[in-house]
């Protein structure tokens, strides 16, 4: 709120409102941010996530066709790992609070497709499988759940912090879900001490 009167009446409007008497008022003025903050957020989407790929990649003539493929896997990955949202996101957080972050990391998934098998009930469905999809993976951090290096600048936190994360909530399948996908990344005792906790939270 922006507090231009400071007057005496003022003054003794705002203690009385803080004393509970709520028939007294006070001269405010509410500024009007989530129109300006939505504009903003729709130039900046016009500007950086309106192309296809996102992030395009131009190469001389003698690299053309590695320059494609790179653009075919970049299309890809922005519509799997949903970039747009939470590029979005990330720059709605920049126009509000003036500080925003956001993760980027590979990532492998779990992904149910169907595969062509004609001894699969005669070859008239398709057989289910799963396969691991890989990618590049964008994920809004939220600054009130954002922890950080508060001895550097955040735009350094990247190069001189020591630390930087966040805490996200899980369900007991989800958690499951997580464990499974840290095979091959993790030794099995580490594995199994995550299986003795999702058991503890189960109980």
């Amino acid at each position: 709120m922006m507090e231009g009167d400071l007057t005496e009446e003022e003054r003794k409007a705002r203690q009385a409102l803080r004393a509970g008497d709520k028939t007294r008022y006070r001269n405010i003025t509410i500024p009007v941010i989530m129109p300006q903050v939505q504009a903003a957020v729709g130039y900046l989407s016009q500007v950086f996530c309106s192309g296809n790929p996102i992030f395009p990649v131009a190469a001389s003539p003698s690299y053309e066709d590695a320059a494609l493929q790179i653009d075919a896997i970049m299309a890809e990955n922005s519509k799997s790992a949903k970039w747009i949202r939470e590029l979005l996101l990330f720059f709605q957080d920049g126009m509000k609070y003036n500080l925003h972050a956001l993760e980027v990391a590979w990532e492998q998934r779990p992904v149910a497709t169907l595969e062509t098998d004609p001894s699969y009930k005669g070859g008239k469905e398709g057989k289910p499988k799963t396969t691991i999809w890989q990618g590049n993976v964008m994920r809004r951090m939220d600054m009130y759940n954002t922890i950080f290096d508060p001895r550097v600048a955040p735009c350094d936190i990247y190069r001189k912090g020591e630390f930087a994360g966040y805490i996200e909530l899980q369900s007991r399948v989800e958690l499951k879900r997580y464990i499974n996908s840290l095979f091959g990344k993790v030794s099995v005792v580490t594995a199994e001490k995550l299986s003795r906790v999702e058991e503890k939270l189960r109980e």
